[in-house]
């Protein structure tokens, strides 16, 4: 896959290409904080992180998510970063029994960071694009709640970036990121 648009930044960048397991949960469901593509109700195919699983209540309160009523813990890393023509503020961000993972904030009041509480239907699944403040995701009327049976494919690693200071080691670090080089 292409990755077209900046909404996942730093995880992955515009115009850089993927590889994914193709139909990865058609025999299970998603873990939280697990990245996924979906298919959209639009007919795209979006790439985004998820958030929150059947049942959980999702709220964004001045950009902090909350689940279930709780602050999802982010530290931040650096101060203003600017990361595929994105300005903002990098955190490390802790899902409730899930991964650690770096988000891009601008601000903390845009008009995506407070929202309503949202309770995740069963059969579903609450995703968000890594740069909070640039991505639709399920805060957005026209995604909303993922049904589980259009979650595609499960991104693995970055085969190719236009970003010069990529490593060309197989499967290496980079940003919190996996490179493939096609090598074993």
């Amino acid at each position: 896959y292409r990755i077209p648009s900046s909404s996942m930044v730093p995880t992955v960048m515009s115009g850089e290409f993927i590889l994914a397991a193709p139909d990865a949960f058609r025999d299970r469901a998603p873990r939280r904080g697990e990245v996924v593509i979906l298919v959209a109700p639009d007919g795209d195919r979006y790439i985004k992180r998820v958030v929150g699983l059947a049942g959980d209540t999702i709220e964004l309160r001045g950009g902090i998510l909350h689940i279930d009523g709780r602050p999802v813990r982010r530290q931040r890393l650096v101060g203003q970063a600017r990361l595929d023509g994105q300005r903002g503020t990098l955190y490390r961000e802790r899902l409730p029994g899930g991964p650690s993972e770096v988000i891009l904030e601008r601000s903390d009041d845009g008009w995506l960071d407070d929202t309503r509480p949202y309770v995740v239907p069963q059969g579903h699944v609450f995703v968000m694009g890594d740069n909070r403040d640039n991505a639709m995701d399920s805060r957005v009327r026209t995604v909303g709640s993922v049904a589980l049976d259009r979650l595609t494919d499960k991104p693995l690693c970055i085969l190719w970036s236009p970003d010069p200071l990529a490593p060309a080691a197989p499967c290496a670090e980079r940003r919190g990121r996996r490179r493939a080089t096609g090598q074993p």
